[in-house]
């Protein structure tokens, strides 16, 4: 997670890419690591608790949304069509003993993704995916 999460912040802060387009490998493991794991972290804290309510989905999506969805002014916008950065992010979600505490687990933190509608890595072979092609 610590890896992932500073790329994921460090893009984030430095606006790299183009809006609404996949960045790279190492433009998103830039921006997690400037972000820095406790911003990466706190960002997914309010989906760890889960969806009490309308208002706590809400909270959750919007967080994904702003970190790493892809129109998001983020460094880290589009990070999650990011294949490996998806791959790093659910190894470092499984790692999370805080996370397990909660049940959250990076099949959840799948179904949060589709639940909130936000674009990521999907295996084309099993769904298509709502990431714009790179």
């Amino acid at each position: 997670m610590k890896g992932i999460t500073f790329f994921l912040i460090a893009c984030a802060l430095m606006s790299c890419g183009v809006l609404g387009a996949v960045p790279s490998v190492e433009e998103c493991a830039t921006a997690l690591e400037a972000m820095g794991d406790e911003a990466v972290r706190g960002a997914l804290t309010p989906c760890a608790f889960g969806f009490k309510d309308l208002q706590s989905e809400s909270l959750c999506c919007q967080t994904i949304d702003s970190l790493l969805g892809m129109e998001s002014a983020s460094a880290a916008a589009g990070c999650l069509c990011v294949e490996d950065v998806l791959i790093e992010l659910k190894a470092a979600i499984d790692e999370n003993q805080i996370a397990a505490s909660l049940g959250f687990d990076s099949s959840v933190f799948m179904e949060t993704l589709a639940t909130c509608g936000a674009a990521h890595y999907i295996n084309p072979d099993v769904a298509e995916s709502m990431c714009p092609s790179e």
